[in-house]
Order: structure tokens, then sequence, then C-alpha cells
């Protein structure tokens, strides 16, 4: 396709990129039942995901490097062999924002069709991510960038069904935002990026930011702040409502390939995730119980808490 880089913006042939890298889809078929269902068309099997005439080649190129870099440091020795710690230099958030700035330019045409509350932040951040990617600006304005490592949790109970499938196997990507705050959010397999255009209470995320050169990721880390909890629990609960419209011919499918291939998928990662969901009874106050119903919801809303996450 003939078009114009959305990043250097040089006008030639544009490649079709992937929004999240593609190592991911790679790792998510070999860990799971060996294709992708979306949301957005439950009815139907893919073996990649969402690709977007985007880049250029030079750019995909610069894009590729830094994906080789987190996905060989951090990515497979974090998934495959459990590591705990982790060195990294400049390199990582290269490549976080890269992720971070792809989803944004992809949801810029829709922020500004419906005015959205926070559009002039999330302009300039487009603007300062992409000088940065391309070697043309340091990160001044938006360089808060955190990195979340999500694990199984293995608890008797949890706030909605499937919370184990969303934390550590679903692909997910947006804005999120309430009347205070904005940022832009990644999650992909066990991991979760956060890139705050607005001011945040610092305090409240242990060990997740991410600097712009040398540091040490570590997996003793706590987000303490509600309104991201909330934000979770409900990307969970919506995440998989889309699954009871798949149709009864797809469900014959699901299931004869569940047979089939049964003794591997249950000790797949993707086994164990739903082995997890299904061991655990569902309460929606467990993370809320000490909020009373005429307080304010704790994720932000505004709303009471007996109208909003104590409904």
């Amino acid at each position: 396709m003939i078009g114009r880089c959305k990043l250097c913006g040089k006008k030639g042939e544009i490649r079709e990129s992937h929004i999240i890298p593609k190592f991911v889809y790679k790792w998510m078929k070999e860990t799971g039942s060996g294709y992708i269902r979306t949301a957005i068309n439950p009815n139907m099997r893919y073996q990649d995901g969402t690709k977007k005439y985007l880049l250029c080649q030079d750019c995909e190129s610069l894009f590729n490097n830094a994906e080789t870099y987190f996905s060989k440091t951090i990515f497979y020795p974090y998934l495959n062999e459990g590591r705990q710690k982790f060195s990294y230099d400049k390199r990582l958030m290269y490549f976080l924002v890269s992720v971070l700035w792809r989803i944004l330019v992809n949801d810029l045409p829709g922020c500004k069709k419906e005015n959205y509350l926070f559009l002039n932040q999330l302009i300039k951040a487009e603007d300062e991510w992409r000088k940065f990617l391309l070697g043309q600006g340091d990160l001044i304005v938006f360089s808060e960038i955190h990195l979340f490592l999500t694990e199984l949790l293995i608890n008797n109970k949890q706030p909605v069904v499937n919370l184990n499938r969303y934390l550590v196997r679903t692909i997910d990507a947006t804005e999120v935002s309430n009347q205070e705050c904005c940022e832009l959010y990644a999650k992909f397999s066990r991991f979760v990026i956060f890139g705050f255009v607005t001011p945040y209470d610092k305090s409240k995320w242990i060990n997740t930011r991410i600097v712009n050169g040398n540091g040490v990721l570590v997996t003793s880390q706590e987000l303490r702040d509600e309104s991201i909890v909330a934000f979770l629990i409900d990307r969970a609960r919506v995440a998989f409502e889309p699954l009871q419209q798949i149709s009864k011919k797809q469900q014959e499918v699901i299931n004869e390939c569940f047979i089939k291939n049964a003794p591997k998928i249950l000790k797949s990662d993707f086994g164990k995730a739903l082995d997890a969901d299904l061991s655990t009874e569902i309460d929606p106050h467990i993370f809320w119980e000490k909020v009373g119903r005429n307080e304010k919801c704790p994720c932000g809303s505004g709303k009471k808490y007996k109208y909003c996450h104590g409904r």
C-alpha cells in the first residue's frame, strides 16, 4: 500500500504493522489451543493478531529491534523460565513507548470524533512519543511509563468470572480515564503497560515505573490505585461477554478441539489459568468489603458505591 508513514511522515510503501507485537500471538498459540479468538468476532478463529497500515520499512525495522530486545530480555525469561528480576537499559523504554504510540495513533481519530475529554493531552503525548521514537526528542512531559507483571491469582474467591484468564492470557488496549486522570493502557499475556498523560498519585505504584536508561525490574510490585484495580476488574468482566455470542457450531468446534487435545491443553498456560478460574468462588465485593454503600466508589467514577461496583 502506498501512503504516508505515521511515524516518520515519509510517503512510500506502507507495511502492515502489528499493534501488539507478533511474538505475543506466537506465544499465545503455542501455550494455548493453537489459535486466537477475538472479542470483536468470537465466531472466527485467527492465526495472527490485529495489523494496521502504519509504518514504512525503515520504521518497522526500528520497532522490530526493540521487540527482539524485549522478547529475549524480559518476555520469554519471565514466562518460560520464571525469572523474577531483570536488568534493563533504554531499549525497554523504547519498546514500551512504541506499543503505546501504536495504540494511540490507531485510536486518535475516534477520540477526535468523540471530542474525548483528554484529547489535547493525547495529541501532545503522540507528538512527544513520536519524536522520541525517531530519536528527535526526549521524554519530558509524558515520561511516566509503568510496566506491571501479573501472575495467577490462586485464591478461594475472585470478583468476576475468568479474572485469571484476563490477567495472564488476554490481549487488550485502550485509553483509560475518569474525571481527573488519563492514561494509555496495553495488556498482553502477563504484561501490563500504563502510559500516563495526566498527573497521578505516584505513591500508589510500587516498583512499576520504568526509567529511560539503565534500571532493574522486579516482580515484587503493587498496584494500590483503587481506580486502576476497578478498571482491570471491569475489563476482565467485559472481555468475555462476547463469548456468550459464540454460535452452536463454533461451540461444537471448541468442544471437539478440547476433547482431542485435553492432556496438552490442561498442562498448558491456558489450562492453568482456566483451572484457577474454575477453582474459585465469585464474590463481587471481595476487593471492596470496607466500603460503605453510600460512600463514593473507590474506582473514581464519582458515583456512590451502591450504584457502581457495589451493585
